[in-house]
């Protein structure tokens, strides 16, 4: 059913049990083998990426970073605050390098393109840059 799904929506809650039951629920070949459109908000946006980054800053009760869905190659920060930029985001982006979402943004990727609606940031290496 997932296979043969227009839509999939990944919707928000805590990242790390959204992404250990899709596991348990065998469904991560599915989606990775999905050829419609995915939908992520919140969770669902950061359980999308390659590496899972889940923050302090993002109200998450600990650090934790995992291999994700890996439909995009970038990590993602939801719910930037651009006027808040933490020291942990900063730390974390020497290594992980991040795209900070404000709640009125976006991150469109098609096969071929990857564009940005609303406030979108790279945090990499200490820096914050609007893309």
């Amino acid at each position: 059913m997932v296979r043969n799904a227009d839509v999939l929506w990944l919707a928000g809650g805590d990242t790390p049990t959204q992404f250990a039951y899709l596991e348990s629920y065998g469904l991560i070949p599915c989606i990775r083998e999905q050829k419609g459109v995915i939908i992520g908000m919140s969770a669902g946006s950061i359980n999308m990426t390659k590496t899972a980054v889940c923050t302090l800053t993002c109200e998450h009760d600990e650090l934790k970073i995992y291999e994700a869905l890996g439909l995009v190659e970038f990590s993602v920060e939801p719910h930037f605050d651009k006027y808040n930029i933490t020291k942990e985001l900063l730390m974390i982006s020497r290594k992980y390098p991040l795209h900070g979402i404000c709640d009125d943004g976006a991150i469109i990727c098609t096969n071929d393109s990857t564009s940005y609606i609303g406030d979108v940031f790279l945090i990499d290496r200490g820096h914050v840059t609007r893309v």
